[in-house]
């Protein structure tokens, strides 16, 4: 057959293929070098003490031992020798993994040390303060009247523990921006509880910190910072609700939807993609748990609600993100005892994640190879409704 008329042939021969591996394992572990230098220089050069702490704790020998031995034990693991894990416990996966799995057991050990440490430093003082308010009727309206408040704010601002006074910032006759004493009803709102202004300039340092400490994998991923409203308080707590999250693919965005219960989240998601569709936005998508799942899953890894935007479907009528009415129960300061906590969990776990990125890679790898082959349409209805789930 004429040469030019032939298909493509590639011919390899041993020396070649050791030579191509040995390129490649270079290639890989100069990349594994350089993300783990840039991590370490966004972590320790951050302005979350929270950051700085936990670079300082994965920079010790032993967890770059750690780390690397995970690598080698994972780079051991075959897809057929974890079988269908369909069917097959966390506990057998872990098992086949070797030592590569019981460094990630301790790995999840360490996650929850450094959570509970840190809860400790900043969640502690503000439920211990918030047991002390709610035994005080006043004091608890005051402190829900403060967080409905703030969200009512648009503008940057800032919490004043000395005049109890969010001062929001806005631009004066000569061009300047100036913080000036934000107003409800034409006058300026002002808490007046000691203790509540204590809580909420606990809640102003807390939020301050989580805030920088999120800002910290944006820098590292190359994404925008947070946008920096002053005063952080979490906007939602997941915990015991119905999500819902909303993708926008002009802008690369994700918010989300929540009810207490699925029919009202369902209801919600009706009426909010029939008003998509009555303003022709065609780059927005809604999914739901069960239905887009894939999606779902891969939405809800990038779910922080400590600066995501959030929306109460009992509210879409509104479009307000405040309540229309103040509580007067403890629900409010649950809620955001809850939030910082999640919010505080989630931080440090993105960034253990950064650290652990060859890891992460080498198990998605994995994780793509081992299901190969296994679509819907091919598996029976045990492994359909376990693939549901």
């Amino acid at each position: 057959m004429d040469q030019t008329n032939r298909a493509l042939v590639l011919a390899v021969n041993p020396q070649k293929q050791l030579n191509a591996t040995k390129a490649a394992n270079l290639n890989l572990s100069t990349s594994h070098a350089f993300n783990n230098s840039l991590t370490d220089m966004y972590l320790r050069s951050a302005k979350s003490s929270i950051s700085r702490e936990i670079a300082d704790h994965l920079a010790t020998p032993d967890f770059s031992t750690r780390l690397d031995v995970m690598l080698n034990g994972i780079d051991q693991v075959t897809s057929t020798g974890l079988r269908n894990l369909f069917v097959t416990s966390s506990n057998f996966a872990l098992d086949k993994f070797g030592i590569a799995g019981t460094i990630a057991t301790q790995l999840g050990k360490d996650n929850i040390l450094l959570r509970n440490k840190f809860a400790d430093r900043f969640i502690k003082p503000i439920a211990d303060l918030g047991s002390s308010i709610v035994k005080r009727d006043a004091a608890m309206v005051e402190h829900n009247m403060a967080i409905e408040f703030n969200a009512s704010l648009k503008n940057y601002r800032i919490f004043n523990k000395e005049t109890g006074e969010f001062l929001i910032k806005e631009v004066s006759a000569t061009g300047e921006s100036i913080l000036v004493p934000a107003m409800k009803d034409g006058k300026v709102f002002r808490v007046v509880d000691k203790e509540v202004k204590d809580l909420l300039d606990l809640y102003q340092t807390t939020g301050r910190e989580i805030y920088d400490m999120i800002n910290v994998p944006n820098k590292v991923l190359g994404k925008a910072p947070v946008n920096d409203i002053g005063f952080w308080v979490p906007a939602f707590n997941p915990r015991d609700k119905q999500i819902a999250y909303v993708y926008n693919k002009k802008t690369d965005t994700t918010s989300l939807l929540y009810a207490k219960t699925v029919e009202e989240l369902n209801d919600g998601v009706a009426k909010f993609r029939a008003r998509l569709l009555a303003e022709g936005d065609k780059d927005t998508k809604v999914f739901t748990k069960g239905v887009e799942q894939e999606i779902y899953n891969k939405l809800a890894g990038r779910h922080d609600p400590m600066f995501m935007s959030v929306a109460d479907v009992s509210m879409l009528h509104g479009g307000a993100s405040a309540g229309a009415l103040t509580k007067t129960n403890f629900e409010p300061l649950t809620e955001m005892i809850n939030g910082f906590d999640h919010s505080l969990g989630n931080g440090i776990t993105s960034i253990l994640e950064l650290k652990l990125q060859p890891v992460m890679d080498r198990l998605k790898l994995i994780s793509d190879t081992s299901q190969i082959g296994y679509n819907k349409g091919t598996l029976g209805v045990v492994g359909q409704g376990i693939k549901k789930q």
